[in-house]
């Protein structure tokens, strides 16, 4: 009986196996280490927030509402984690949003099947804060949610307005201006793909505190109003009572 000496593998294999295996624990390594990172800057900025509202309500300025410096609060807030890069010089690849899912947003709610419905949930998980509501919002939203793009330089909402509509940005730039009694405009924010804008106006019934335009041409979720607060509303109203759709601001971070 004759024995088969196995024949070792090539020292280059070897080689190459131990290269791909350290890469592998590189990227794992550095994947933890950016979630943390992600987490730890969450907390911050949320703790500076808090720590904004409560300074300005500490020292008050009589001309300004708590509507007014939740706004600007929360201004600063999407110029941290929204516009950085923006205001650095630096683009942001886009995620491109499927011709399928504009079709089924372009589509009237009444003709939207809920396979369609599910693939328009899964289609927008790109969109940060579209997935930060719960599974069965992102459902509602998109069920009644419509597909529109806006050419640059549109005014989109205008401040002073009442709210009608609340949107999310899908692709493109728009810009958060505050407009002065001159009639001159300071841009504060610069809103990219993953922003909503226009929801805390409808939240607070309040008229817009904001002018937004578009830099570029913007692709957006647009939401009418009483659709938005019907997802939030309860089935029942009391007088001088905080309503659900105020309530669940707080769990907002």
């Amino acid at each position: 009986m004759t024995l088969k000496r196995e024949t070792p593998a090539p020292a280059h294999h070897t080689v190459n196996t131990t290269k791909k295996k350290k890469n592998l624990v590189s990227l794992l390594t550095l994947e933890r280490v950016k979630r943390r990172w992600q987490k730890a800057v969450q907390v911050v900025i949320t703790v500076q927030r808090v720590a904004g509202i409560a300074e300005a309500l500490r020292h008050p300025d009589h001309a300004k509402t708590f509507i007014d410096i939740t706004e600007e609060e929360y201004s600063r807030y999407r110029q941290t984690v929204m516009g950085t890069a923006f205001s650095s010089g630096l683009t942001l690849k886009e995620t491109m949003l499927s011709h399928h899912v504009c079709r089924i947003l372009s589509t009237p709610p009444v003709h939207r099947s809920d396979e369609d419905i599910r693939k328009v949930v899964n289609g927008l998980r790109f969109i940060r804060e579209f997935t930060a509501y719960p599974p069965h919002v992102q459902t509602q939203l998109a069920r009644i949610g419509w597909y529109c793009k806006v050419q640059p330089n549109r005014i989109i909402i205008r401040q002073g307005q009442p709210p009608d509509a609340c949107y999310f940005i899908l692709g493109g730039q728009a810009l958060v201006k505050k407009m002065k009694r001159d009639s001159t405009a300071r841009v504060e924010t610069i809103l990219h793909q993953g922003a909503c804008f226009g929801e805390l106006a409808l939240l607070y019934n309040s008229r817009r505190a904001r002018t937004v335009a578009s830099r570029t041409t913007v692709h957006m979720l647009w939401v009418l109003g009483e659709d938005f607060l019907d997802i939030f509303r309860g089935p029942r109203t009391v007088h001088n009572t905080i309503p659900d759709h105020i309530k669940y601001l707080g769990k907002l971070t």
